[in-house]
């Protein structure tokens, strides 16, 4: 969404449907609500491999991860 590497620096709500995420592994779907040119906020879908929605992160915002810098020496 951002054109690089973004770290999260929020989450608005987290809803997690059973006693538990899930055994295995899970597939998330990402819909973008806001983007601007240095953050986003998003929301998260993750099922498991049935289909099944095991739990939701609503209004996620994240940053856009700032690029290395060229003047920090090498050890």
């Amino acid at each position: 969404m951002l054109g690089g590497a973004a770290l999260p620096m929020s989450l608005g709500e987290y809803r997690g449907y059973g006693e538990r995420l899930t055994d295995g592994a899970v597939r998330a779907a990402v819909h973008a609500r806001r983007v601007h040119d240095q953050h986003a906020v998003c929301d998260i879908v993750l099922c498991n491999l049935g289909g099944n929605v095991v739990a939701e992160m609503i209004g996620v915002e994240t940053v856009l991860r700032p690029a290395p810098s060229s003047a920090v020496p090498s050890v």
